[in-house]
């Protein structure tokens, strides 16, 4: 696991967020194939997938952001992300009440090699909760901050304990 803090600015996440909840690429469902738990549906997008760009813009965005993230992970710990494909950019918006279960984001024949997760409320206090778990690491945000690890690791969000006065909102970047 990969931590760049402090990708983007309290400025940026202002305007990235305020701008995400004007889209209309949102729908609510199901996160999770086969779960009919009205507590894992909550908002999700996608920006770009195996169907194509849904949202020029975000798409782009996060190409963009992609270079700053590769940069600071290669000059902090000396790790070269492999460059490849960006194969999926999507999001996440969870409040309180919503479950979010363990799921990898690849499997062992490598659809996705690597997975970027993303915070990208403008505010979030760590009593909240809503840390982000991959396997047995639990990972408290900032936000701003994204974290790279294999798309083969099992993660999740843990539950949020509060009502928010934002929605926790995270974008996941694949990589081929």
């Amino acid at each position: 696991m990969y931590i760049a803090k402090n990708v983007l600015s309290k400025g940026d996440i202002d305007q990235l967020y305020g701008h995400l909840m004007g889209e209309s690429i949102w729908k609510i469902g199901g996160a999770y194939a086969g779960s009919d738990d009205p507590l894992t549906h909550y908002p999700r997008a996608m920006a770009m997938d195996a169907n194509g760009i849904h949202s020029p813009f975000l798409a782009g965005y996060f190409v963009s952001v992609m270079s700053r993230i590769r940069d600071q992970i290669e000059e902090e710990y000396g790790f070269v992300l492999p460059v490849g494909g960006l194969g999926a950019v999507g999001f996440n918006a969870q409040r309180k009440g919503n479950i979010s279960l363990f799921h990898t984001d690849g499997d062992a024949k490598g659809k996705f090699t690597w997975s970027i997760v993303g915070f990208l409320s403008p505010q979030w206090d760590p009593s909240w909760g809503g840390e982000l778990q991959i396997e047995d690491r639990t990972y408290t945000f900032e936000p701003g901050d994204f974290v790279l690890f294999r798309s083969n690791e099992l993660h999740d969000a843990l539950p949020i304990k509060v009502d928010t006065p934002f929605w926790r909102v995270t974008v996941a970047c694949m990589i081929r």
